[in-house]
């Protein structure tokens, strides 16, 4: 066997060799990613106060089911930059045959105590309750 052809086959050899080395070593470490249905927000229940984390369906919005009374009546709370006050942001009342809703995106959650719109979802790991200017009034519940 000449010299170019062995070194031909032995080129050939390693090639497969390398491929199915890569083949093997991509197929055992690709990462399963698993998409959770359920998430949980930090919410407050209307009907009867209870607050704290509420696992909730990703397909639903709030009011969700409190987990102390059963009435769909858990909204998120939110926190006001403005006045520092954590409370259920003002809700939509709009159509009578639905229970309240947040306001719908883009519209920006108004605080009802001071009325500004600089809100974000508030959790007491991120902001502990000590740092904040207190609670704003709930919003009536039907």
């Amino acid at each position: 066997m000449a010299s170019g052809q062995r070194n031909a086959i032995l080129g050939i050899i390693a090639l497969v060799a390398f491929g199915a080395a890569g083949f093997f070593f991509f197929r055992s470490s690709r990462p399963v990613v698993e998409i959770s249905d359920e998430y949980q927000v930090y919410g407050q229940c209307l009907a009867c106060q209870h607050e704290g984390d509420v696992p909730y369906p990703s397909d639903e919005i709030a009011p969700f089911e409190c987990p102390s009374c059963s009435e769909m009546a858990v909204y998120p709370l939110f926190y006001c930059n403005a006045c520092g006050k954590v409370g259920v942001p003002v809700l939509d009342r709009s159509n009578p045959d639905e229970p309240p809703r947040l306001p719908v995106v883009p519209i920006i959650p108004v605080c009802r105590a001071c009325r500004s719109n600089s809100m974000m979802q508030y959790s007491p790991q991120i902001i502990p309750e000590a740092e904040t200017a207190g609670r704003a009034p709930l919003p009536e519940w039907p």
